[in-house]
């Protein structure tokens, strides 16, 4: 926007303001969509992301129902999206990706009359700032970056189950996992011939076991 002289200046601030608060609304209304969760709107398609994947969606015409109609050209660096009617050939998606993905494990489908809908795997757990190189980028500090529990690995599920486990013990006064794995092991010896505490019943309210103590 170019200031010429004899304009009133208030007025040009006036559309800069007017810019930059749309804008802003754009951002915030990304997020409340999910098709562009965390991504963006854009031109001919609507994006969304998380941790590990991403999805694209391409809107198409009604008649497009079939998928020799749809031409999707997937790889590891880049994406070409097409359709073809009684016209030729309307590519409606092309460009390098601003990271690479894995080809191999992304797939796409035709939802008839709807959309092409694509998904991408990340080949890093990173948040994607961009389809496209030289798209209009969108700000990462704005987006949700909480990891999805279908992103976890079992590993970490585990670690999860037994915090959440111990910390409802824990209110409830009652064993920690570490302490509960030691006392199956007492009670093996506990009982046995040559035990001082044989013919007793088992008291763990003689042990102060340490969580470090144990190893999961």
């Amino acid at each position: 926007m170019v200031y010429r002289p004899g304009r009133p200046i208030q007025l040009y601030m006036s559309l800069i303001c007017l810019f930059f608060v749309f804008f802003i609304r754009s951002q915030e209304s990304f997020q409340t969509d999910s098709d562009s969760y965390n991504g963006a709107v854009r031109e001919n398609y609507t994006w969304s992301q998380d941790y590990s994947d991403l999805e694209i969606k391409v809107p198409v015409a009604k008649d497009v129902v079939k998928g020799r109609q749809v031409s999707v050209d997937l790889r590891g660096s880049c994406i070409r999206v097409a359709v073809r009617d009684s016209q030729g050939e309307r590519v409606l998606m092309d460009g390098n990706f601003t990271h690479k993905i894995n080809a191999e494990t992304s797939l796409w489908s035709l939802e008839p009359g709807k959309c092409i809908s694509i998904s991408l795997s990340k080949c890093g757990e990173y948040w994607w700032n961009a389809v496209l190189e030289g798209e209009e980028k969108i700000d990462i500090d704005k987006i949700n970056k909480e990891r999805g529990m279908a992103t976890v690995d079992d590993d970490e599920h585990a670690v999860l189950d037994r915090l959440t486990f111990d910390y409802h013990q824990k209110l409830q006064g009652k064993p920690q996992s570490h302490e509960l794995k030691v006392h199956d092991m007492l009670k093996k010896g506990w009982d046995a011939d040559g035990s001082p505490f044989k013919g007793q019943a088992f008291d763990p309210s003689m042990f102060n076991i340490s969580p470090g103590a144990v190893q999961f």
